[in-house]
């Protein structure tokens, strides 16, 4: 087990996956570009996201994540919604 004052940021970590990450981050995990994450917020279709001020931004990689799982299609039939 590693010292106390090292932090591990695995995958697996809680910390990973909750830390809040500003919009580019949140983009790139998403394979988008910033702008994208903005319409997005704006028409009320993409991931959840945290407001801290009126021009604070952040996400979490939890929510990004649970987003692209709701976006996962086996075939092109899939009639799943697509922003």
């Amino acid at each position: 087990m590693p010292p106390n004052d090292e932090i591990i940021h695995a995958e697996g970590d809680a910390a990973f996956w909750y830390e809040l990450i500003d919009e580019v981050e949140a983009a790139r995990f998403l394979g988008f570009k910033a702008r994208t994450m903005q319409a997005y917020r704006y028409r009320g279709t993409g991931p959840r996201y945290v407001k801290l001020s009126a021009r604070a931004v952040k996400y979490r990689r939890a929510d990004l994540r649970a987003y692209a799982e709701q976006h996962l299609h086996n075939t092109t039939a899939d009639k799943k919604s697509v922003d």
